[in-house]
């Protein structure tokens, strides 16, 4: 997994990161993918508990799946010391520990093909499509 961590720039909106993680958690959730149960929890804990991995604006978007942004959940959930994270009432980001241990939950040690099974999929690109069309029907409204 970290050979993808390479995005740069800045973060994206934590509105668009908390939609790639409800769009990868639903994917999940449909029992095709290999992933642990307690896996999941944990994903579901994070959007629950407002934990935002932080994500680089510039990565793999879209270019045979988001795997660049998605990489990031894979990395908070494993606790590594690169990865971090924005927590509620702090300003500024977290160490992936710190933000786990606000969640309440352990490090992940993923199992084979689990992180493929994470980041292999289109929740950024449908998180800002999403985000795209609600923007738009405002704007519809405004007119």
């Amino acid at each position: 997994m970290y050979h993808l961590s390479v995005g740069f720039n800045k973060e994206l909106p934590s509105h668009i990161v908390r939609g790639l993680l409800c769009v990868r958690i639903n994917s999940i959730l449909k029992n095709n993918s290999g992933v642990r149960e307690e896996v999941v929890k944990n994903m579901i804990v994070l959007l629950n508990k407002n934990i935002i991995p932080w994500v680089p604006e510039r990565g793999s978007i879209s270019a045979s799946g988001d795997l660049v942004p998605s990489v990031y959940l894979t990395t908070l959930l494993s606790g590594d010391i690169n990865a971090k994270a924005y927590v509620p009432n702090k300003k500024e980001t977290v160490s992936a520990i710190e933000a786990l241990n606000i969640a309440g939950i352990k490090p992940t040690i993923f199992r084979p093909k689990e992180v493929l099974a994470i980041v292999n999929g289109s929740g950024a690109s449908s998180s800002m499509a999403a985000d795209a069309i609600s923007n738009s029907i405002v704007l519809v409204h405004l007119t």
